[in-house]
């Protein structure tokens, strides 16, 4: 899908129709309007992809939309909930990933992926951090796994699930992930389930994470 930017009123459109514009939006843009409004330059433009990019800045990446951009890409990596994850008792389920290519006064989708159930709809997904370099990804975390989108690939890994053999849970959030990180270098992703304990996974493929020795409590 492409959206060219010719004037605010198609970039409140754009968002909407791409469900994720939400009234908490339009503060930040109609804070930018009034200061861009008379503008008719090239500069307006680049206001224009700016305001799409940075429109979530600041905001609680836990119950609204969360985006990482890639800048030497023009790429920019979304979560957001929309009415086809809408669900009647928990209401938004943060878990549709979108993947925008942002350019030339234009902002195309690329992709959509809506991503399976977080324990429960009302348990969003996290972009939690990003490599850029020799590498291109980014990690998503879910409540008891991650998955990887390579940016250059464009494609997603399965679901991934930390493997802890001749233990048993003790509640219902035993084998919640806790401090995921990624290394500065992107080749190792680390993090603590809850009971079970610490882990890493060997990134060297990024679609391919291998889980190293485990070092349990």
């Amino acid at each position: 899908m492409e959206h060219r930017l010719t004037n605010t009123t198609d970039l409140k459109r754009i968002l909407k129709n791409d469900n994720t514009y939400e009234s908490w939006v339009a503060p930040s843009i109609n804070n930018l309007i009034s200061i861009i409004a008379l503008s008719k330059t090239y500069k307006f433009c680049l206001f224009l992809v700016l305001i799409f990019v940075g429109v979530s800045f600041g905001q609680d990446s836990t119950y609204r939309n969360h985006d990482i951009e890639f800048k030497s890409l023009n790429i920019v990596i979304r979560i957001t909930a929309d009415s086809s994850t809408y669900d009647k008792k928990f209401g938004n389920s943060y878990r549709v990933l979108l993947v925008y290519h942002v350019g030339h006064c234009r902002v195309y989708l690329t992709k959509r992926i809506v991503l399976p159930i977080n324990m429960s709809p009302d348990y969003p997904y996290r972009l939690l951090d990003k490599f850029e370099g020799d590498k291109n990804f980014v990690v998503i975390a879910g409540s008891r796994m991650f998955f990887i989108y390579d940016v250059v690939a464009d494609s997603l890994t399965n679901p991934v699930f930390t493997k802890f053999p001749y233990k048993d849970g003790v509640d219902a959030q035993t084998g919640h992930i806790i401090n995921l990180q990624l290394s500065k270098d992107g080749m190792t992703l680390t993090g603590e389930a809850l009971d079970f304990g610490r882990f890493s996974f060997d990134l060297t493929d990024p679609l391919s994470p291998k889980q190293n020795g485990i070092e349990g409590k």
